[in-house]
């Protein structure tokens, strides 16, 4: 309930006031209240404090069942997309953890105020509490761990990031999925409120109008040039009969071409003289 800041001069401690009866609700809002306090002021004087003490004065449990584990608002507003990729690829091995070392204070407190619950262990908390809100050091973490190693208490650590990374992946996959599912009923387009499916439907229905009014044109114009080059049955003989469906076949003749009576007047006239000539070389002389 009540946790004293500065230690006592002669034997050090904190003065602490605990309840033990757990019955009365306003108790448990005060708790969950002394909770969120003492994360906040773990980075000053409650520094010095065990992680496993911090752990057992916060009752864990209580905290995360008001965790909501189906809406991405609990810590979309503290963890940008920028954020969510640093954490993604040092999850992935592709960057050191100092990379993302500014988001562990953030990924603690959303843990311990019940707002991400990434089901974790006594050891990844107390983990978690010592590097998140007491900033420190991973080599200072490993002195209060004796029975582990440097690369041990890395080890764990990159664990934490791979909860988190997942516990948002899972959620953001779950809301798309519900978009996808159930999508919204009515939509704004152009300014005018209407059903997405009205509009599909009112649009296909301008596009068939728009063909049927070209084929009419087209079917128009054809029908124009037929009846200026048609040919009709009285143009032809009275026997002959034409229908919508005759096929007419006409031949053309070629007609070879014939001399003109000027030219053959010339061959005449040279012919003639021809005559005159040869019979004046065969007249006898006297």
């Amino acid at each position: 309930m009540y946790l004293r800041q500065t230690p006592n001069d002669i034997t050090g401690e904190h003065t602490c006031i605990m309840v033990q009866n757990w019955d009365q609700s306003w108790l448990k809002e005060y708790h969950k209240d002394f909770t969120f306090r003492l994360l906040n002021l773990l980075g000053y004087e409650f520094r010095k404090l065990r992680p496993q003490t911090v752990l057992n004065m916060i009752n864990t449990a209580e905290v995360l069942n008001t965790a909501d584990s189906t809406s991405s608002d609990t810590f979309s507003n503290a963890i940008s997309k920028y954020d969510f990729r640093r954490l993604k690829s040092y999850s992935d091995n592709l960057t050191d953890y100092h990379i993302i070392l500014d988001l562990v204070p953030t990924i603690t407190r959303l843990y311990f105020q019940g707002k991400m619950n990434l089901n974790l262990s006594p050891l990844q908390a107390t983990i978690l509490i010592s590097l998140g809100l007491q900033y420190k050091t991973i080599d200072h973490t490993s002195l209060i761990f004796p029975d582990l190693e440097t690369n041990q208490i890395l080890g764990i650590f990159k664990k934490i990031i791979k909860k988190t990374v997942s516990y948002m992946e899972n959620i953001m996959k779950a809301e798309i999925n519900s978009e996808i599912k159930d999508p919204p009923s009515k939509v704004a387009l152009n300014g005018l409120e209407g059903s997405l499916q009205d509009e599909l439907n009112k649009a296909e229905s301008d596009f068939k109008k728009k063909q049927e009014e070209s084929a009419e044109k087209v079917k128009d114009m054809i029908n124009a040039d037929d009846a200026e080059f048609s040919i009709k049955s009285k143009d032809f003989g009275d026997d002959v009969k034409l229908s919508d469906n005759t096929i007419i076949s006409v031949k053309r003749t070629i007609v070879p071409e014939t001399p003109s009576t000027e030219k053959s007047a010339k061959k005449k006239k040279r012919k003639s003289e021809g005559h005159e000539k040869i019979k004046k070389k065969k007249k006898p002389v006297g």
